[in-house]
């Protein structure tokens, strides 16, 4: 990923274990003393974007609208 010129979006639930070294990604980036990255890390979210309640994922309460509607307004500012 950082070789990639184009402006880069990584979003992850912070309770995805498959996922944990996604917080090192950013490192690699500023090692190379990239900017075109962003990260958006959703608290209390699986991978699937639905919060754990008692240890499994809550599926009535899924937040893949709100995750997608953030990444719709980036890639809308940096269009422009």
């Amino acid at each position: 990923m950082v070789s990639l010129k184009i402006p880069v979006y990584i979003a992850n639930g912070s309770e995805d274990l498959a996922c944990s070294n996604t917080d090192i990604i950013p490192l690699y980036f500023i090692e190379q003393g990239k900017t075109n990255y962003v990260v958006k890390r959703y608290p209390g979210l699986e991978h699937n974007f639905f919060p754990i309640v008692d240890g499994k994922p809550d599926h009535k309460n899924g937040e893949w609208k709100n995750v997608m509607n953030a990444f719709v307004e980036w890639s809308l500012v940096i269009d422009n």
